[in-house]
């Protein structure tokens, strides 16, 4: 659209677009333009700043308003300083003087035409992506750098028995089961940096159930590269945890085992035959032995990074502990950061002959309620006839004792 009341000029400007395909309406004053805006959809605008009605800038003003992704372009035969700044400060993609060089007016539309073209396909697909949100199967929000929720597709709403209105411009903590739900506890700033993909979140229904789901992140940046707004898909995965808590409860039956329970067992071969089982229907797992890890993991599938030695010695590539202290330090640091784990502690002979046996009874009548309190299990393989029967005694007074069926 050209706006000017000099009709002789926007022919002439028509007839140089033209050749170079731009299809051109012509207005002559500040109303006509605003009129034309509402009935057209323009790529640019190219406008006089003295017209006869409205001035230019008041008409740039109003423009840029209704259509951000408009470009703009002013022109003006006597524009000061004052008054190119005025028009770029109001929105203005580019200032001319006239008269007019075809050439620069031509580079400078080519210039703000593309860019705008891009601003609106930018748009389209956010829009695009909100809507494929909206409507997702999925839950769905997005935070901004503090953690405020900014919007919340129509199925998490539902699933959580939440109106939009009482989600949005909350904290997402607020949904979390194991967070803070306010106050002064709450935290003030929610770190967009760290990499949550494949973290688990319990959300809370507004009746007060739970529901168990599976996070997946993306990003967005503002203009300068900044991060500033993460969207959030939450996959529901109940159903599913569900499932492996009921197959886990059929693992540990079948084997005899219960969690929070320690034992005994009489066999080298049934201790690590049940910690190879649990392991791989997903209990996490740590194996402190004094066999070779090479031959545990081509036997039972052990992986070596979950294997500790028990040796005074270093052995190349594996770690290792030296006494009844470091082997309580990583039974207390195992417990603290898994849940519901399994032990095997492999080498009781060794940790007898070295400590005494009273020393090392002490140890098991200690640890065995770390593992009670935090739902774990313990499994401590020995030849029984390395024992005397009071020792044998003792320790099953403390433990229970599992047999080769």
């Amino acid at each position: 659209m050209i706006v000017d009341d000099d009709r002789n000029l926007c022919e002439s400007l028509e007839m140089i677009l033209n050749e170079v395909g731009y299809g051109v309406v012509s207005v002559y004053n500040g109303a006509d333009a605003l009129q034309a805006a509402q009935e057209h959809e323009f790529d640019a605008a190219i406008i006089d700043i003295r017209l006869p009605d409205i001035d230019g800038v008041e008409v740039l003003r109003l423009l840029s308003q209704n259509d951000t992704n408009m470009g703009i372009m002013m022109v003006s035969g006597e524009a000061t300083v004052e008054t190119a700044v005025g028009s770029l400060n109001q929105g203005a993609d580019a200032f001319l003087l006239k008269p007019v060089n075809a050439r620069d007016l031509i580079s400078r539309l080519e210039r703000i035409t593309r860019f705008k073209a891009a601003q609106r396909e930018i748009e389209r697909q956010r829009l695009l992506l909100d809507d494929l949100y909206e409507n997702a199967p999925v839950m769905y929000l997005s935070v901004d750098t503090q953690g405020i929720v900014r919007s919340i597709n129509r199925t998490m709403a539902d699933d959580l028995g939440f109106s939009k209105d009482e989600i949005l411009d909350g904290h997402i903590s607020r949904l979390r089961v194991d967070e803070p739900s306010g106050g002064a506890n709450r935290p003030s700033t929610f770190d967009l940096s760290t990499d949550l993909n494949g973290s688990e979140w319990l959300l809370r229904r507004k009746d007060g159930s739970i529901i168990d789901t599976i996070l997946d992140f993306s990003e967005e940046f503002d203009n300068e590269g900044n991060l500033n707004t993460k969207r959030v898909v939450f996959r529901d995965i109940t159903e599913k945890k569900l499932a492996e808590s009921n197959l886990r409860e059929l693992v540990f039956k079948l084997n005899g085992v219960s969690q929070g329970c320690s034992y005994l067992c009489s066999e080298h071969e049934l201790a690590f035959r049940i910690y190879s089982d649990l392991t791989f229907h997903g209990v996490p797992g740590v194996c402190l032995t004094r066999e070779n890890p090479e031959e545990l993991e081509t036997k039972y599938g052990i992986h070596s990074e979950n294997i500790i030695l028990i040796s005074s010695r270093e052995m190349m590539g594996h770690r290792h502990v030296s006494n009844l202290q470091e082997v309580n330090r990583v039974i207390s640091d195992y417990l603290e950061n898994n849940v519901s784990p399994i032990m095997l502690l492999d080498g009781l002979e060794y940790l007898i002959s070295r400590f005494e046996f009273d020393i090392v009874y002490t140890f098991i009548q200690e640890i065995r309620f770390d593992f009670m309190a935090k739902r774990g299990i313990l499994l401590i393989p020995v030849h029984p006839q390395t024992l005397s029967e009071r020792e044998l005694a003792l320790i099953t007074s403390e433990i229970m004792l599992l047999e080769l069926k």
